[in-house]
């Protein structure tokens, strides 16, 4: 699979693990600990949020639940080049007052094995109308 092949997967599980869910049989925390870096942030769109670590992370998910609907693959936008990724992809947050549009933006590094990591997620809130 083509390098961005391989990181719109790598989106989409990361979106279905911070769902709760597991990952081709993988529990979801087992499987972000896999996948996030060990210097791994989330910037959550709350400005009053501070910014996450992997484990600061796991734990904000297991105490948070919310359903987010998962981007359409026409909607994700990747770029990668050498060891060097880039995906953007929205995503709608559903409850019981409606939804939320998010834009999120992650940072990929592919490691020395070959298999890549994410460093980096930014999370922006946008209009509903935007989508």
């Amino acid at each position: 699979m083509e390098d961005c092949g391989v990181l719109r997967k790598l989106d989409a599980e990361l979106f279905r693990a911070e769902n709760g869910d597991d990952i081709d049989g993988i529990d979801w925390e087992t499987y972000l600990r896999r996948t996030l870096a060990d210097s791994f942030i989330i910037r959550r769109s709350d400005p009053r949020t501070p910014d996450q670590t992997r484990e600061e992370m796991i734990r904000w998910i297991r105490e948070r639940r919310v359903v987010r609907v998962p981007p359409q693959e026409s909607e994700v936008v990747c770029w990668c080049e050498g060891s060097l990724g880039v995906v953007l992809s929205p995503v709608k947050v559903v409850n019981t007052s409606g939804g939320r549009l998010f834009r999120n933006v992650k940072v990929f590094r592919r490691s020395s094995d070959g298999l890549w990591v994410c460093l980096y997620w930014q999370v922006t809130e946008a209009p509903l109308d935007r989508v």
